[in-house]
């Protein structure tokens, strides 16, 4: 039996094997309705969406914000790596103190 699988898949299987979370630090607290995630130009969905960046087999995953670290991650079949590029623009929180 030959059973033929794609990269994506492949590396979506080795994702779930080895996961690994790279946090990227943001400079000021996001309006986390105005979080956009892209890896080499594309939209990354958020993870609740759960639909993932491929159609790997094995696919989910997406970004998840994390408050306390004030950071993002690229989490599943949509953590980067290299040689990909991560842009993550928004909307910071103003605070106006009176």
């Amino acid at each position: 039996m030959c059973y033929e699988t794609g990269f994506a898949d492949a590396m979506a299987e080795l994702v779930l094997a080895h996961p690994t979370t790279e946090w990227y630090a943001l400079s000021h607290y996001p309006d986390s309705e105005t979080l956009l995630v892209r890896r080499n130009g594309k939209k990354v969905p958020a993870e609740a969406e759960g639909s993932g960046c491929t159609d790997a087999t094995f696919g989910g995953g997406g970004w998840k914000y994390d408050p306390l670290r004030r950071a993002v991650a690229l989490v599943g079949d949509c953590t980067a790596y290299p040689p990909d590029t991560v842009k993550i623009t928004y909307e910071p929180i103003v605070v106006i103190l009176m």
